[in-house]
């Protein structure tokens, strides 16, 4: 096989340097390789070892594991990640976001702070931050009067210089866009692209983050909440419980995680609890103060402790 840098490869991965990717990414990123994804892994990982002229898998391993760093192994994650997204993805969790919103602008702690911290993590190219920031100002919730910080982390360094950039094809708008004005009150054409305007941008900041390590969340601050949504269904047990407890870390006592619809964490940790709101699940940190209790805590006793 020929690669791009004239390099041949008589091979695709082996068994054995899948294995040594499997274990490194698990380690570092929390990151699940399926068995049986070889071939996957090489059609979108081969392109690379061309870029940087190696022959084999092992010899890429090899650099990652020496990369002190470690931003080599953040573009092969964004290799394998999936960068889907667009704006009001799971339209309905804005909308309860919104009412939730309103109750906190309104509750004692808040309204005195007049501050509101939210985290789009894993945020990829951007449109969900950006969606956050729309949701904010949809509230009232804006400046002068509040002071509104929204931080999109992702470990796709690519993917962090689009969000950036705020630039967006037709496709960010999807299809579950009701508001028919979002467009055209939030964003400039330009060409066949749209331009965030000032107004959504002010608010929203992007930054690297890989959410299995807690040194690299460091300075973000306490959050009132966090959206952590399509990833964790890609992560090992292991890495759940890991992005888990520094989402706990992040997260201030009376706020909210949200997390996929077809996601959930109660099996894998009992650091948060479920919180049903119609159709909608939503997760409050487990605040028992009893040691015994913990993990076992229902939503009664939640709910009572939180009065």
């Amino acid at each position: 096989m020929h690669n791009h840098a004239g390099i041949i490869r008589e091979q695709i991965i082996t068994e054995d340097e899948y294995r040594l990717f499997t274990e490194l990414l698990e380690q570092r990123f929390g990151k699940m390789l399926k068995s049986g994804k070889m071939l996957s892994f090489h059609m979108k990982v081969s392109h690379r070892l061309a870029v940087l002229g190696m022959g084999t898998y092992r010899e890429y391993y090899d650099y990652l594991v020496s990369d002190p760093e470690g931003m080599e192994a953040a573009v092969l994650m964004s290799h394998l990640a999936n960068h889907e997204s667009c704006f009001f993805r799971d339209e309905e969790q804005f909308r309860l976001l919104s009412t939730l919103l309103k109750e906190a602008a309104g509750s004692y702690q808040l309204k005195h702070k007049k501050s509101i911290r939210i985290l789009s993590a894993a945020s990829a190219t951007g449109e969900e931050a950006y969606t956050l920031s729309s949701a904010v100002r949809s509230c009232g919730i804006c400046r002068p009067a509040w002071d509104v910080k929204i931080i999109g982390i992702d470990i796709a360094p690519k993917a962090i210089v689009w969000a950036k950039e705020g630039r967006y094809g037709r496709d960010s708008f999807g299809t579950e866009v009701s508001d028919k004005n979002f467009r055209t009150e939030n964003f400039t054409a330009d060409g066949e692209r749209y331009m965030v305007k000032p107004c959504l941008r002010e608010n929203v900041e992007f930054r690297f983050g890989n959410l299995v390590d807690a040194k690299s969340l460091a300075g973000l601050g306490t959050m009132d909440m966090i959206f952590c949504r399509h990833i964790l269904g890609s992560m090992t047990d292991s890495g759940i419980q890991r992005a888990v407890r520094n989402l706990f870390s992040l997260l201030s006592d009376e706020g909210y995680l949200f997390i996929g619809t077809s996601e959930s964490i109660i099996q894998h940790t009992n650091l948060f609890v479920p919180m049903r709101t119609g159709a909608m699940t939503v997760y409050r940190k487990n605040i028992c103060r009893e040691p015994r209790l913990a993990g076992m805590c229902s939503m009664d006793v939640l709910q009572q402790e939180a009065r």
